[in-house]
């Protein structure tokens, strides 16, 4: 990310606007494919409301939804739920790698609905997660901020 979208504090929707911003940038749809998903990711924090980001893939495009005050109304095809702490370790790690390390893929955290679980209420949104995994990768890795620094600094 540029020194202004990785100033932006994870977690928050301007993060998540910076990611998307970057993301919209260096993927490259031609090779991974056009991809139908409306994608929230929920952080629950010990003693706190969990706070919940929103993520459109349309077509060949994309875009940040933000923080998203009310998680149903966004009609998320699936919810990525897990602690804050992991997804911040994920963000660190891509940040530091330059990508996630095997450990830290977004199918090493999800596959096994552990430490993060996907949900969704119907089957068949849901399973977009796993179809355009390759997508939401590249969408996170887009993360790497080109200094190394963590991109959850602050978090």
């Amino acid at each position: 990310m540029s020194h202004d979208e990785a100033a932006a504090t994870f977690p928050s929707g301007a993060f998540f606007d910076a990611l998307a911003a970057r993301a919209s940038r260096v993927l490259d749809f031609e090779r991974l494919g056009f991809a139908e998903l409306r994608l929230a990711f929920a952080m629950r924090e010990p003693e706190r409301a969990t706070r919940s980001f929103g993520v459109v893939f349309d077509g060949y495009e994309l875009s940040s939804s933000g923080e998203l005050e009310d998680l149903s109304a966004f009609d998320a095809d699936a919810v990525v739920e897990g602690e804050l702490a992991t997804f911040a370790e994920m963000f660190d790690n891509i940040a530091t790698h330059g990508g996630a390390d095997l450990q830290h893929t977004f199918n090493a955290l999800s596959l096994a609905g552990v430490p993060l679980e996907v949900k969704g209420d119907d089957p068949v949104r849901r399973d977009r997660v796993f179809r355009y995994a390759e997508t939401i990768q590249q969408f996170l890795d887009a993360a790497a901020a080109p200094t190394g620094e963590p991109a959850t600094a602050g978090a």
